[in-house]
C-alpha cells in the first residue's frame, strides 16, 4: 500500500470513529493502520542507499550496507565483513543498535557494558558483531590486568591447565606458586602463561562468562578451533573458582566444537566429564552424550567399511599378480 493510500485509509477510519462508530473492529483497524503507517515511515527512513543495516545471512544475521533499492520490495546489500552481495526483502532489514553507531567515535571500553552489548547482538543472531563486543571486553580486561609479581595467572604447563600466583618474574620465565599446596613451578616459560586473571571473583566471573559467550559465537560461525580455545580458558577459571555450572557449560561447548571437527576422542572425553559433573536430568548433557555416541557409532561403521574396501582391494591385487605368474605372498610385501 502506498503512503497516500495508507493516509486515506486512516482518515476514513478516523471519520467513522468521530461519527460514533466505536466498535472494537473499527478501533482495532484504526490502531493497526496507524501502527503500519509508523512502521512504513521507519522503513522508508532506514532503506536509503549507503545506510548500514542488519540483514539475514543463512540462519544468522550480519551487518551490511544498502547498495540498491530495487522497487520490487527488495534491496541489494553488501556485507561488511566479506564484500559478498545479497538481495533481501525490505521487511527483513533491521536498524543497527544505537551503540553500534558509536563507530568512529569514542566507544565504551567497559568490559561489563561490552558484554551486555554483545549479548544484545547475540540474541539478534549477529554472531560476528557480538563476538567483536566480547573480544573488546576481554581486551579491556587484559589491558587492566597485566603480568606482575602477585598476579593470578593461568598457565598451560606440563600438559595441565592450572591457576597460580606469579611469585617471581624473569625476562623469559615466571615462578608460580599454588594455593592448594602443590609444589611451586620455577622457571615457567612466559609463553606458557595463557591468561592473567582479575584478582576479585566478581570480575573473574565476568571474564569467564565472556569467554563462554565468545565460544558460542565462534561455534555458530564455524570457527571451532577458536571455540575450543575460549571454552578451555573458561573451564580453567570455572574450575579454579569452583563454578560447577559454568564448568559443565564449558565442557559441553568444547565437546561440541571438537565434534564439529571430527575430534571424536576429545569430544568423548569432555562429554564424559560433563556427565560426571552434571545432575542426571541435565538435558544439554544428555543431548551431548547422545550426539557423541552417534558419532562414535558412525565412525566405527566407517572404519569397518574402510577395512572391507582395503581387504577387497588387496585380494584383487593379489589375484591379478598371481594370474601374471607371481606369488601372492610376494605381492603382499611389495
Amino acid at each position: 500500500m502506498t503512503s497516500d493510500n495508507r493516509e486515506q485509509e486512516i482518515e476514513a477510519l478516523k471519520a467513522r470513529v468521530l461519527g460514533g462508530d466505536l466498535t472494537p473492529d473499527t478501533l482495532r483497524a484504526l490502531a493497526n493502520a496507524q501502527e503500519a503507517q509508523s512502521a512504513e515511515a521507519a522503513m522508508k527512513e532506514l532503506l536509503v542507499v549507503g545506510r548500514r543495516v542488519r540483514v539475514p545471512r543463512g540462519e544468522a544475521r550480519a551487518r551490511a550496507m544498502v547498495s540498491s533499492l530495487n522497487g520490487d520490495g527488495t534491496i541489494d546489500v553488501v556485507y561488511f565483513d566479506s564484500d559478498a552481495e545479497a538481495t533481501v526483502r525490505c521487511e527483513e532489514a533491521l536498524a543497527l543498535e544505537p551503540f553500534e553507531e558509536e563507530e568512529g567515535k569514542e566507544m565504551s571500553q567497559d568490559a561489563k557494558i561490552l558484554k551486555e552489548r554483545g549479548s544484545i547482538l547475540f540474541k539478534l543472531k549477529d554472531y560476528v558483531a557480538a563476538a567483536e563486543c566480547y573480544k573488546r571486553g576481554l581486551d579491556s580486561m587484559k589491558r587492566q590486568y597485566r603480568l606482575s609479581v602477585g598476579a593470578l595467572v593461568m598457565l598451560n604447563y606440563r600438559n595441565a591447565l592450572r591457576v597460580g600466583t606469579a611469585s617471581c618474574l624473569e625476562e623469559t620465565s615466571v615462578d608460580v606458586s599454588y594455593e592448594d599446596g602443590s609444589p611451586d613451578d620455577d622457571d615457567v616459560p612466559r609463553r606458557a602463561i595463557v591468561a592473567v586473571l582479575p584478582p576479585d571473583q566478581e570480575t573473574r566471573i565476568l571474564m569467564l562468562t565472556t569467554y563462554l559467550n565468545l565460544a558460542r559465537c565462534a561455534s555458530h560461525v564455524g570457527r571451532n578451533k577458536d571455540a575450543v580455545v575460549c571454552a578451555t580458558l573458561a573451564a580453567g577459571i570455572a574450575q579454579h573458582d569452583e563454578h560447577t555450572d559454568h564448568l559443565i557449560t564449558a565442557k559441553i561447548l568444547r565437546s561440541r566444537a571438537h565434534l564439529a571437527q571430527n575430534h571424536l576422542k576429545q569430544a568423548l572425553r569432555d562429554s564424559a566429564a560433563a556427565t560426571e559433573l552434571a545432575p542426571s536430568d541435565h538435558k544439554s548433557v544428555q543431548l551431548l552424550a547422545r550426539d557423541v555416541e552417534r558419532a562414535k557409532r558412525a565412525a566405527l561403521r566407517a572404519n569397518k567399511q574402510l577395512a572391507k574396501e582395503v581387504s577387497t582391494w588387496v585380494q584383487s591385487a593379489q589375484s591379478k599378480f598371481a594370474e601374471q605368474g607371481g606369488n601372492e605372498a610376494d605381492c603382499a610385501q611389495q
